[in-house]
């Protein structure tokens, strides 16, 4: 990035249907309070078929955010299944989030990532960019739910912590099957500048809380 350029989160996700059946749970509660300091928190429910796509819901104090979905012959349904605003495809459904970051240097970051899809994930990782940062998996002692009792829509949750907060970060969603059904995404994240950068930047720090609303299947 060069000059003021608002550092990116991009968000890459390819989804492809494989049916099963996980444990209905309570979702985890671990997070933080929405509006903090530093915090960031975006969320796609494609109540249209625009492409590129707003978020509904946007709490972003750095920029608009944006989800672009790949050209390759994803279709956009109104309802699909018991669910409104759906994205899909076959074989390979791919979304991409652009999501604007804090301008001043940080020395980590949280991401919390939600998805609401028909089928199960097989994989999902992220890639800092530039390399070079530590990126370690928020233990989620389970992270996913649906079954019958849902039509089987599964809601998914991962989390990471990354050290030093990079540039920009990929996210890369796979599974294999027959196609994939997305009904919405959201994405919190959160990044604690160092105590100089604060001074400069006039964040005012503050206590991290573990409160996350979730989004009921």
């Amino acid at each position: 990035m060069k000059g003021m350029m608002m550092r990116r989160i991009l968000f890459v996700l390819a989804v492809c249907t494989l049916l099963g059946a996980p444990t209905l749970m309570a979702a985890p509660s671990l997070g933080w309070d929405r509006g903090d300091a530093g915090t960031t928190y975006q969320e796609w429910t494609f109540d249209d078929g625009e492409n590129p796509a707003a978020p509904e819901i946007d709490e972003n104090p750095y920029g608009p955010a944006e989800a672009t979905i790949s050209d390759n012959g994803a279709i956009w349904f109104s309802s699909y299944i018991g669910r409104s605003g759906v994205w899909g495809n076959h074989p390979e459904l791919q979304i991409s989030l652009d999501i604007p970051n804090q301008e001043v240097p940080n020395p980590w970051k949280e991401i919390w990532l939600e998805i609401g899809y028909r089928g199960i994930l097989e994989q999902v990782t992220v890639e800092p960019l530039p390399g070079g940062a530590t990126v370690e998996p928020i233990p989620i002692a389970q992270n996913t739910w649906g079954g019958a009792d849902t039509n089987f829509w599964y809601k998914s949750v991962y989390a990471w912590h990354i050290e030093p907060n990079p540039d920009a970060e990929v996210i890369f969603i796979s599974a294999t099957g027959t196609g994939g059904f997305i009904d919405y995404v959201a994405v919190d994240t959160i990044c604690i500048p160092a105590p100089g950068a604060v001074l400069l930047g006039s964040i005012g720090a503050g206590l991290v809380g573990w409160l996350r609303r979730r989004r009921s299947l």
